[in-house]
């Protein structure tokens, strides 16, 4: 389908009969429309939907132009019609839609009835019009109206085009699919119809199977909605799980930030602990374990160490700190001489040298004499001195120990502070591999579910095989019944082979539009980047997570359109091991500010794609947007017109 012209009379701001001509050059098949904001830019585009389908996407449903109407006097009428002039697979058609106003009185303006009129050019280069019931129908052979967002769209929608939820249907109207899939529906009704028609009565055990059948075939549906809804399910959560495992694999750096800061974290702990058990043990299950312990051990000892053996050479210094005996007191000698008998059995007469050497041995006695409190104190200083032996060492080596764990910790405290200031606003990876596993296990889950329902699936087909077979011996003893069931069969037949054809096609135009997008995206986007096209046609990244800027989400719409286009222009035909030959129709693009959310880099990258694989290209583009897209769209321009804004309800077109 080519566009050949738009003429416009009247239509909102574009007073009196104005016309555009669309380049069908195929070596220049871009036409150009220049227009600032507000120019009726978009009132341009939307002059097709209304021409078409008598729709407009306008707030207010008056269609007159304003300057017009208020320069109505009573009486008077005003038309408002768009024309438009197409073809399609080589015929020249006519479209056109006309509203008429009347003016009932000054300032009172009401619209009459709409009048739409289509016509084409026949072979003999006579012109026949076509009927106006006809109509509609005819429009939608051509261009259908499902089809019409994904061909002539704005910059605002074409961010929504590959999420539509109908996107499934119109492609593979676009397709021709529609046409197979028709076929299907009218063979599963000839059957219901054959099958109804089919006289069982008193046959019981015809009835008996047909009820049998009939519940196994009911049972089949349930299950093949059921599998069909596991399989969507599978494929959302497919794309969550590779979505996540991008996710990791893209926050990788920041995984192994949080698994070093948790290994800091542990090991600033032990540090800390040992910190404290260095200077104090908490538990008190190890002896002098810290340096406080190890400090109140034997500080008296080797503090007191000068003056305790200053204190030994004072005592080794005085003569009458030997001659005392040890454990010996005054009371002990006063008792032997009362006895007159020594410990060892020596007689102790008085005035007998051995009396005279007991009292002499007195006078260095206690509490006559300090002699031996000096030497038992002379023992015991020997001990403190022992003990003090390897205390300056022991204490130095605690505090060393004590200053290398806390520079240890401080050294590792800073180094967790620069781990933590990295992970500063980035993603919790923990939470991403939570998901990644929450999701793996239910996909795991619907698939097995999906096991499950494959083989319920076979059993009941195995079910409706047999009692079809039941049935249809039941039903051959009746001549009529057999000729119906015969035609059943032929029916039956024909239908799975149109069945299988519809399968197998619609799974190849998915992976060929598939391959046709990627190759287009890889074109148009200035990354790397893959995307995937699902089973209900909707477009999602294969590498990376679904959040995107709005100049991705452009360039992947847009590829996605191209694909369609591109696809659109092959023939489908008997060369795919079918026996019949569908045609897809290709369609122009008609763009109102396409860019206006691509980046420079972009709009470059579109603009030298689009003219290569659509046949026709139609924009409405503001001036600074044509900018950027000039350098690689110029050689292609075959006509250019320029909106020229005189009010804000007159608006000229003007040739460039």
């Amino acid at each position: 389908m080519l566009l050949r012209y738009i003429k416009l009379n009247n239509f909102r701001q574009y007073k009196g009969e104005q016309v555009i001509e669309f380049s069908c050059n195929p070596e220049r098949n871009v036409t150009i429309i220049l227009g600032d904001n507000t120019s009726g830019k978009t009132t341009l585009v939307q002059a097709f939907n209304w021409c078409l389908y008598s729709k407009a996407g306008f707030k207010t449903q008056r269609l007159l132009n304003k300057d017009m109407e208020d320069d109505m006097n009573a009486g008077e009428k005003e038309s408002v019609y768009v024309e438009i002039g197409l073809t399609h697979k080589g015929i020249d058609y006519t479209v056109s839609r006309r509203q008429d106003y009347q003016c009932t009185s000054v300032g009172n303006v009401q619209p009459l009835g709409v009048h739409p009129k289509m016509s084409y050019l026949q072979a003999d280069g006579q012109t026949k019009t076509i009927d106006g019931f006809e109509i509609p129908n005819s429009i939608n052979l051509i261009l259908p109206e499902g089809l019409l967002n994904y061909f002539f769209f704005d910059g605002e929608r074409i961010n929504n085009i590959s999420n539509k939820q109908d996107v499934a249907e119109s492609v593979k109207g676009l397709m021709g699919l529609d046409v197979l899939d028709e076929a299907r529906s009218h063979l599963k009704g000839a059957m219901s119809v054959f099958t109804k028609s089919l006289n069982i009565a008193g046959n019981e055990q015809a009835i008996q199977a047909k009820s049998n059948m009939e519940s196994q075939e009911t049972k089949l549906k349930n299950i093949m909605d059921d599998l069909d809804n596991i399989e969507k399910e599978i494929v959302y959560y497919q794309a969550q799980r590779d979505e996540a495992t991008i996710a990791l694999r893209e926050n990788q750096k920041t995984a192994d930030k949080q698994r070093e800061k948790e290994q800091l974290d542990a090991v600033i702990k032990g540090l800390e602990k040992d910190l404290v058990a260095s200077v104090v043990d908490p538990d008190q299950k190890r002896a002098a374990s810290g340096i406080v312990d190890k400090f109140n051990s034997n500080a008296f000892a080797f503090f007191g160490k000068p003056l305790i053996k200053e204190a030994i050479e004072m005592v080794k210094s005085s003569t009458s700190v030997s001659e005392s005996i040890k454990g010996m007191n005054s009371k002990a000698i006063d008792q032997i001489l009362e006895r007159g008998i020594c410990v060892c059995g020596t007689k102790v007469l008085p005035g007998s040298d051995e009396e005279k050497s007991l009292l002499r041995e007195r006078d260095y006695m206690p509490p006559k004499s300090i002699g031996t409190l000096v030497g038992e104190f002379t023992e015991v200083s020997k001990v403190y001195l022992t003990m003090s032996d390897g205390y300056h060492s022991d204490v130095t080596a605690k505090f060393s120990d004590f200053r290398k764990t806390k520079r240890e910790l401080a050294r590792k405290m800073a180094e967790r502070d620069r781990v933590s200031e990295d992970l500063i606003n980035q993603v919790d990876t923990k939470h991403l591999e939570q998901e990644h596993i929450r999701i793996t296990r239910t996909l795991r889950d619907k698939e097995k579910e999906k096991d499950k329902l494959i083989a319920s699936k076979g059993i009941c087909e195995d079910a409706i095989k047999r009692y079809q077979k039941a049935f249809d011996n039941f039903v051959k003893t009746n001549e009529k019944n057999a000729h119906i069931n015969e035609c059943i069969q032929y029916a039956k037949e024909l239908f799975d082979w149109v069945n299988d054809s519809y399968t197998s096609r619609e799974e190849s135009i998915r992976e060929r539009l598939e391959l046709k997008v990627n190759a287009i995206f890889g074109r148009m986007y200035h990354g790397k980047r893959t995307v995937k096209i699902d089973k209900s046609y909707k477009v999602v990244y294969s590498d990376i997570k679904t959040d995107e800027s709005g100049g991705l989400e452009t360039v992947k719409n847009f590829a996605f359109i191209s694909g369609l286009v591109d696809l659109a222009r092959e023939k489908i035909n008997a060369q795919e091991k079918d026996d019949y030959n569908l045609e897809p129709e290709s369609y122009p693009l008609v763009m109102d500010a396409p860019f206006s959310k691509a980046d420079e880099k972009h709009v470059s990258s579109i603009s030298k794609v689009l003219p290569e694989i659509a046949e026709q290209v139609i924009m409405v583009v503001m001036e600074k947007d044509w900018t950027f897209a000039q350098t690689e769209m110029e050689d292609r321009v075959g006509n250019k017109y320029r909106l020229v804004k005189g009010s804000e309800t007159l608006t000229t077109i003007k040739t460039l």
